[in-house]
């Protein structure tokens, strides 16, 4: 935990996989509670990825999600801002329970297009509805949460490589085009698309929500830069990164001032904050 304030820094260890080579956590989510939501690698799961779990830093007590199948395992967390429930990958997990309610899959969808299909880590609108970046082309994967019905919806881009989305508080989906080099947004209750190119070979690994501002950041996984973008202008500004080999998977606003982006620099182990001064 990181006081932006202060600068203080404070760490809780996380329980330890006996039977792994090396354990860990990602993704962390935080609740409308102020709890923390996330896949940490556990003796209950083959997977590294491993099994959900709650952290509550108010009692400093970590709870296991109850309710997976044997062997079921989760790498990336999402949560519903309509109603607070917590999704690990397909599983619909009760943040008052902290057990699965539901599970989301397309894996048998009738109308899959031709070709391999994967979702890289989902996000839900306030209706319950699902939504899948597929990795391994350019789809958006539409999971009904009510009839489970599955659409395809193709990318303006082609082999674009969806990635790493976020749903906004107005039920826009905002995601990364890997291998498209484009900042992309997906308005659900339209189903429309738009994109912002970052520049040839950027490789943009994920996106932020919207700050206070409008705008979006979003981490180059090839460039060393965090880009900006601005929806209304469409305007995108890339700021070099002061240390080399510079690579963020996720990226926040600041809850404090709502303006700046703070990401982690996973191969140099940084907290780095970006705050544009205009």
């Amino acid at each position: 935990r990181l006081d932006p304030k202060t600068g203080a820094v404070k760490e809780w260890p996380l329980p330890e996989p006996k039977t792994h080579e090396f354990g860990g956590g990602s993704d962390l989510q935080v609740a409308k509670d102020s709890t923390l939501w996330f896949p940490v690698t556990s003796d209950l799961s083959r997977s590294h990825f491993g099994r959900p779990l709650k952290f509550d830093p108010k009692t400093e007590q970590f709870t296991w999600v109850e309710g997976l199948n044997d062997g079921e395992s989760a790498q990336f967390m999402t949560i519903n801002h309509a109603d607070g429930s917590i999704y690990a990958s397909g599983l619909k997990i009760d943040p008052k329970t902290a057990r699965v309610v539901d599970r989301i899959s397309f894996a048998n969808a009738k109308n899959a297009p031709p070709g391999p299909h994967s979702a890289y880590e989902p996000s839900v609108d306030s209706k319950g509805n699902w939504y899948g970046m597929d990795y391994n082309g350019h789809y958006v994967i539409k999971v009904d949460g009510k009839t489970k019905e599955v659409t395809w919806l193709k990318t303006p881009t082609a082999f674009s490589q969806p990635r790493r989305g976020k749903m906004d508080l107005q039920d826009r989906l905002w995601f990364s085009q890997y291998t498209g080099d484009n900042i992309a947004m997906l308005d659900t209750k339209t189903l429309t698309f738009k994109e912002w190119p970052t520049g040839p070979w950027t490789g943009p690994y994920t996106v932020s929500m919207p700050n206070k501002a409008g705008h979006v950041f979003s981490p180059s996984g090839a460039s060393d830069r965090v880009f900006r973008l601005d929806p209304k202008s469409g305007e995108v500004i890339g700021y070099l990164m002061p240390t080399l080999n510079f690579d963020s998977k996720q990226v926040v606003i600041d809850p404090i001032g709502g303006k700046a982006a703070l990401m982690a620099n996973t191969r140099n182990a940084q907290i780095v904050r970006v705050e544009p001064l205009d």
